[in-house]
């Protein structure tokens, strides 16, 4: 057992022991269909007949289970509006989750191919001497595996204390055991996203920061000055700071090139990521508007009514939780898809910055034909073509969760007020 957790920890060389904490968990619980195989000493997931049949068997054993929960949750539950919403919030995280996994079965290919391209751009990177923060993605990777837990072990105690064994000890076991789990499940869900975006947004900020390096190097090394000699071998002017090698460096064609084949590639990359989990995206996104409105909703309905007891701050409190984990998580996931957009546009921009301080003019026209071409074709995320995954997304939420209570508020006063005004008719005849 020391032995696979020494091997699990130990130093990672490739982008698959990188996310190999978090790919295993997934696995493990249904949402990653594929696990690494080595081919030709190259490491790369394989998505064999026994990965499908064993999320299909997952699937099929979370359904029995939740099944169950609905059929036996109906002898507790109460006719308070806050029951209903609590098991319209264990609904809404169990759709999610079986959503997931049907469709990381449905789009394990592309995941796949992601990797290939993110490895493909890894051996780049080394062949050019370029050093990869494979210990610093893998302890993000770590941590965010551990924090996960964590959130579940305080959700448990959270339970234990809200609704202490007794009399109602049935419901305090069917919440442990349905609604804990599927809620994880959700959030390895979002997790894998997030870590997969953000090893693409790494790899944009390493390839901005070498265009970086080399508009400040640019009037050290000749070719990038005036057109390159390629028979020459003068490698004096070479700064022994440059990162890349003075073959590659003193073409300034090849370096062009080079940088723009990686883009395109982690562009694409970005791509296959981005479908992969669009529908459960949308899934999520929209459960959580929903979440927020019937949260903030329920909240200010109890605070408008005088005399709370202790029952009511319970619903309170678990209603607050609800809303502001749904804005943390929206929060999240909108953060590193924009950071990442804003990344892989910044390297047309770098681009220009070489090309005006070039003399070099098949190095000016290289550049900008492959600036216009990135300029115009932009990396941005988006949900099932419907809305852009950005900060716009949070303005929209925003809004209309503004405009949704406003409506209902007003609803719930006028009903108030026809409910008075029958009584006092009722009271007066």
């Amino acid at each position: 057992m020391l032995a696979k957790l020494e091997k699990l920890l130990k130093e990672p060389h490739n982008i698959y022991e990188v996310i190999k904490p978090l790919q295993l968990i997934c696995y493990i619980i249904g949402l990653g269909p594929y696990k690494v195989t080595y081919k030709n000493g190259f490491a790369m997931y394989d998505r064999s007949l026994w990965c499908l049949v064993r999320c299909a068997i997952l699937f099929a054993v979370y359904s029995g289970v939740m099944a169950i929960h609905i059929t036996r949750k109906e002898k507790f539950l109460g006719n308070d509006i806050e029951d209903y919403l609590k098991t319209l919030e264990e609904y809404f995280i169990t759709l999610i989750t079986l959503v997931s996994m049907v469709f990381a079965c449905i789009f394990a290919q592309r995941i796949i191919d992601a990797f290939k391209n993110i490895d493909q751009v890894d051996r780049e990177f080394q062949k050019l001497a370029v050093w990869m923060p494979y210990r610093r993605t893998h302890a993000v990777v770590v941590i965010n595996v551990i924090v996960i837990i964590l959130i579940g072990v305080i959700i448990l105690i959270w339970i234990l204390l809200v609704y202490p064994l007794g009399n109602i000890m049935m419901t305090t076991i069917l919440e442990i055991a349905t609604f804990l789990p599927f809620l994880l499940l959700t959030y390895f869900m979002e997790s894998q996203y997030v870590q997969y975006v953000k090893l693409v947004y790494y790899r944009y900020s390493i390839l901005n920061e070498h265009l970086e390096v080399l508009y400040r190097e640019n009037t050290i090394i000749e070719g990038w000055i005036k057109e390159y000699n390629e028979d020459t071998n003068d490698v004096s002017k070479v700064s022994r700071s440059s990162l890349k090698s003075f073959k590659i460096l003193s073409n300034p064609i090849l370096v062009i090139d080079k940088v723009v084949g990686l883009h395109i590639k982690l562009s694409d990359t970005a791509y296959l990521i981005n479908t992969a989990f669009s529908v459960q995206l949308l899934f999520r996104i929209t459960i959580a508007f929903v979440t927020i409105v019937t949260a903030l909703y329920t909240i200010g309905v109890n605070f408008s009514n005088p005399g709370q007891d202790s029952n009511t701050l319970k619903v309170d409190t678990m209603f607050t939780m609800w809303a502001v984990s749904s804005a943390i998580e929206l929060f999240i996931i909108v953060h590193i898809a924009n950071a990442t957009c804003e990344e892989a546009n910044k390297c047309p921009r770098l681009m220009h910055k070489i090309r005006n301080s070039t003399k070099n003019a098949k190095l000016q026209d290289k550049i900008e034909m492959y600036s216009l071409q990135m300029y115009h074709n932009r990396l941005k995320f988006y949900v099932c073509g419907l809305f852009p995954l950005d900060y716009t997304l949070l303005h929209t939420i925003v809004a209309g969760v503004t405009t949704y209570l406003v409506i209902l508020v007003q609803f719930n006063t006028a009903g108030s007020i026809t409910k008075k005004s029958k009584k006092l008719l009722s009271n007066s005849t």
